[in-house]
């Protein structure tokens, strides 16, 4: 019997935007001194590029309908953070690149994703406790480490802080292991959610007062709030 699943995949970005504005001023005997401090802001985005009906990446056009290239002669293609794919039977590798890209104009940041994954059947029953590692991340070819919980979630935890201006891909493709997947999620769906929460990494304390060095660090910080 054909096997088949319908995957619904989701890049949805939470973005922690940290921007304020703020005026002092200092007075020295009857002189005012006024003092404007523009602070730096936390902002990113979290897209995929988009596939078309086939599963094909779709180029990005310009006014007149040409293909846009980039400066090195290589073709730009269109996001997006709702692809949707039909028909996947086991065996299947599809295209999935969520990519994180920090602002030109914001502070340095740490970044963490979640992942989490749902398995749907009749319609919108959740399945309970199914098996996680039918599913596996690359990147590049190599395999991604994301341990799920028995809720489908894993946390990944980007090693170095992210400078202005600078993308990360956390995969490019899902590969469903055919050897795993038993009748159980023939006609079943599969979602794939992707959060990206980043923070600023210039002068982030822990708890004891000292600078963080990590981002598992500096997210204990956050969640602690």
């Amino acid at each position: 019997m054909k096997k088949k699943v319908m995957l619904i995949a989701t890049a949805a970005a939470l973005i922690v935007l940290l921007t304020a504005g703020a005026t002092l001023a200092w007075f020295t005997d009857s002189k005012e001194v006024n003092n404007v401090i523009t602070m730096e802001n936390i902002s990113a985005s979290l897209e995929e590029t988009l596939l078309d009906e086939d599963g094909n990446p779709v180029v990005k056009k310009d006014q007149d309908g040409n293909p846009v290239v980039d400066e090195d002669g290589n073709p730009v293609y269109e996001k997006t953070d709702n692809n949707k794919y039909t028909d996947v039977i086991p065996g299947d590798v599809i295209l999935k690149d969520p990519t994180l890209t920090l602002d030109e104009k914001s502070a340095k940041a740490w970044v963490r994703y979640t992942v989490k994954v749902t398995f749907i059947r009749d319609c919108c029953i959740p399945m309970a406790f199914p098996d996680y590692s039918i599913l596996s991340f690359t990147k590049d070819s190599e395999k991604v480490e994301l341990k799920f919980d028995k809720y489908g979630i894993a946390e990944f935890y980007m090693p170095e802080i992210m400078n202005p201006g600078e993308s990360y891909e956390l995969f490019d493709s899902v590969y469903f292991d055919g050897a795993k997947m038993t009748d159980k999620y023939q006609n079943g769906k599969v979602a794939i959610d992707v959060k990206a929460d980043v923070i600023q990494s210039d002068n982030l304390k822990g708890a004891d007062g000292t600078l963080v060095t990590t981002a598992e660090e500096a997210f204990a910080v956050f969640d602690a709030e």
